[in-house]
């Protein structure tokens, strides 16, 4: 389980994929209803960074089922693997377009607020900040404080890899916040993006990276933006990574369109291609749904009205489905 954190934080995916049927064979014939609760999501949580969505939901589901409703079950590291459990189990369903992803997150952060700590943070910081980043959801107050919460028992737990999920988790979550104070989010954002940096955690460091080219962005600094998501999405691609890679992508071609320099499009549209390739489950929304609004938005800047108001039509009818707020 530890060789899996590690593997998971350093983003190295590839050897994680050689070592999943091993782990899950291992646990599973140690028969230990709590020791699987306890380490499952260990190996669910890389799945759904590698885009491995069905196997992510099917061990996140192992968990929760063998938990059976025990918020506290198997409690060696997060002081509650149901809570974990479910919020993982909310990212997967919501990347594969199946119902319930809601109920899980909700459920999820409300077993966080009761046994606080560790688990409490990667819910808010880590949970919550992958599907603001990915517009499943938007920042409300409940968010907001959880996430803030969050924050003030990492900075008391004094751990150093609890504390950048947590500063990561509440600048993206600010940074997303209407009149958003761009300059605070930054600030908070770096701050834990170095602490995940000297750790070693790649994992925080790039979801780091990827609010800050969005905060870039939206402060109109086109160029700056340009160049990191330019470079992270170049690592994402390297390493396998799926969960941020669409969000980094999109920071990207808006970008590149907005700028409107020599090439800018004709790289937007390669970028695009890019994503729209790469390989993925049969159903990935989390990179399929974003596929539609760039390509609507390479239709606009191509002046195909046509093409343009089709994708759009398509794009808000499937993320109304969804939910997707």
């Amino acid at each position: 389980s530890g060789l899996w954190v590690s593997l998971t934080l350093n983003l190295r995916l590839a050897e994680l994929d050689g070592l999943a049927d091993e782990y899950s064979r291992l646990l599973e014939s140690i028969g230990d209803p709590a020791m699987i609760v306890g380490f499952i999501n260990t190996a669910a949580q890389p799945k759904l960074v590698a885009g491995n969505n069905a196997e992510a939901l099917r061990l996140a589901q192992r968990g929760i089922d063998l938990a059976d409703g025990d918020v506290t079950k198997g409690n060696f590291f997060f002081e509650s693997p149901l809570a974990w459990g479910r919020t993982l189990r909310g990212l997967a369903r919501c990347s594969l377009g199946i119902p319930g992803w809601r109920d899980d997150f909700h459920i999820g952060s409300e077993m966080a607020r009761t046994v606080g700590g560790i688990t409490q943070t990667v819910v808010a910081a880590y949970g919550y900040a992958v599907a603001v980043i990915n517009g499943v959801i938007i920042p409300d107050a409940e968010i907001v404080r959880d996430s803030s919460v969050a924050l003030t028992n990492a900075e008391r737990l004094s751990d150093n890899v609890t504390l950048a999920w947590a500063r990561v988790g509440q600048g993206l979550i600010e940074a997303h916040l209407d009149n958003a104070d761009l300059d605070a989010a930054t600030e908070r954002l770096q701050r834990g993006r170095e602490d995940a940096r000297r750790h070693g955690d790649r994992l925080t460091e790039t979801l780091a990276d990827a609010a800050l080219a969005e905060c870039e962005a939206n402060r109109g600094d086109l160029d700056s933006a340009i160049e990191l998501s330019r470079g992270l999405l170049a690592r994402l691609h390297a390493c396998g990574e799926r969960l941020i890679r669409s969000p980094v992508t999109v920071v990207l071609v808006e970008s590149l369109i907005h700028r409107g320099g020599s090439g800018d499009v004709e790289e937007a549209r390669a970028v695009i291609n890019e994503l729209a390739v790469a390989p993925s489950e049969p159903t990935h929304v989390l990179s399929d749904l974003p596929l539609l609004r760039l390509q609507a938005l390479l239709a606009h800047a191509d002046g195909d009205d046509d093409a343009h108001r089709r994708l759009v039509d398509r794009y808000s009818a499937w993320a109304a489905s969804l939910g997707f707020e």
